[in-house]
Formats: C-alpha cells, structure tokens, sequence
C-alpha cells in the first residue's frame, strides 16, 4: 500500500488510538469539556518535556511540519514583540526570514500568513 508521505505503512499503535478517539466521540478543547483527555494531554506533554530535558516547559501538540514551523514563525515574532496580542501587526517594522531553497515550503507559506 501507498499511503503518500506516511512511508512507514500503517501503525497499529496509532489504529488504536484512533479507535479509541473515534469511539468516545469528544471534543477536547478545554477541561470543562474533556477533563481526563485534557489531563492526560498534560502528561503526556510534561513526558516529552522531560525526554528533551526541559524541566519547566510548555509543548502543544501539532498536526504536522508545516504548521509547527508556522507555529514557530508565530513565537520567533512574539518573542521580539510581546504586545502584537495588543496591538497587531500594523505598527511593526518590516521583518525577514531567513532560510534557504531547500527550506522547507512551509516556510513562505508561513510568512504570508503571518504578514
């Protein structure tokens, strides 16, 4: 079977929990709404912190390459300019990104939908 850039074929891990999420049918956006899918997240998250060595991080999970690096993007321009929640885009100073061709196509992407 092909399955396009899933080269690794199927994971029966992954068909399970699948599975599971399918079955309880519940939509995890908040602890009011999901608590024991919301806890679970934070454990899991706080494991993965630990596996990279940061004691006191913050991780979310993301769906895949493109948008973790247009969530990266969107913390490099935090980072610099902490008041954009505020203030928006409008007022900051022209910005770059550097990168090369064999960047990933994300990349641009992410800079067009940043501004």
């Amino acid at each position: 079977h092909f399955f396009n850039q899933l080269y690794g074929g199927m994971d029966l891990y992954g068909v399970g929990g699948a599975w599971l999420t399918e079955a309880l049918n519940t939509s995890a956006y908040t602890f009011e709404v999901a608590p024991v899918f919301t806890l679970m997240e934070k454990i899991v998250l706080d494991e993965m912190c630990k596996l990279a060595g940061f004691t006191d991080g913050d991780a979310i999970f993301s769906p895949g390459g493109s948008m973790s690096n247009i969530y990266a993007m969107n913390l490099s321009r935090f980072r610099k300019f902490p008041d954009i929640k505020k203030t928006g885009t409008a007022g900051l100073p022209n910005m770059c990104i550097f990168t090369s061709e064999k960047g990933h196509y994300s990349v641009s992407k992410g800079a067009a939908l940043l501004g």
